[in-house]
């Protein structure tokens, strides 16, 4: 129940609280886990027989991951200009 005159949060003060109060020590984690395997395994390929191999693949995962992380952002931004056209503050 709200008191008198109070009114509830608004679904977006909701999601921003839950969002905030995240808690991601195993993302964190296991991003940082991957990251040494990932130095590890370079490191290996590019102190082996074919070093070249090493850095083309470090190429085309960067190219790769670069335009998955930039479509995500544009998704996420498009979808906020969205929401924001149809529910103004």
């Amino acid at each position: 129940m709200t008191a008198v005159g109070a009114s509830a949060p608004s679904p977006r003060e909701a999601a921003y609280t839950r969002a905030a109060s995240a808690s991601a020590p195993g993302m964190v984690l296991g991003g940082g886990a991957l990251a040494v395997i990932g130095a590890v395994l370079f490191a290996v390929f590019a102190l082996g027989s074919d070093p070249d191999r090493a850095w083309r693949i470090f190429h085309v995962n960067f190219l790769f991951f670069t335009g998955v992380a930039q479509g995500a952002i544009v998704f996420v931004a498009a979808g906020i200009v969205y929401l924001a056209v149809l529910q103004p503050f």
